[in-house]
């Protein structure tokens, strides 16, 4: 996919996933249940750290050298979830919008070719951005659903 297609695809899921917690208030941000015991305060968080992780593996295969991080999923899944949750909504939407930010610079760094011949490149980023958004929207529609009948 080429840098300008790509830069889209991500704006549009991602544009997606923000419109499905649109109108949400705080509360309803940091109340469990958006995604199994995660809220979506909680979802946006795991979202930011997987967004950090991207940029640092990307710029490590960016200049050739091997990312050899073997993830255990959910321990690190676990592992963030406990580290991000005590912040306030205010700090993970900021990091939120930082981590995206760093990520697009990232991105907007690589060559067309580094971004077109299928890599681990095109698939970090894909998992990370994208892909990863589709994969949380289900849960957070239905949630947000949920959530207006509540009131």
């Amino acid at each position: 996919m080429k840098k300008k297609a790509l830069l889209k695809t991500i704006s549009r899921g991602r544009d997606r996933l923000l419109a499905a917690l649109d109108g949400l208030a705080e509360e309803e941000m940091a109340r469990p249940g958006a995604c199994g015991e995660w809220s979506a305060k909680d979802v946006l968080a795991h979202i930011a750290a997987w967004e950090e992780e991207c940029t640092r593996a990307i710029g490590t295969l960016g200049r050739g050298e091997p990312w050899d991080v073997d993830y255990d999923l959910d321990a690190w899944n676990d592992q963030t979830y406990r580290q991000w949750r005590p912040l306030p909504l205010g700090q993970i939407r900021r990091q939120f919008e930082d981590a995206h930010q760093t990520l697009l610079e990232a991105i907007c760094g690589l060559t067309e070719e580094q971004l077109t011949r299928k890599n681990d490149i095109r698939e970090w980023i894909a998992n990370s951005t994208y892909a990863h958004y589709q994969e949380h929207l289900p849960d957070l529609m239905s949630w947000k659903e949920k959530q207006k009948s509540r009131s």
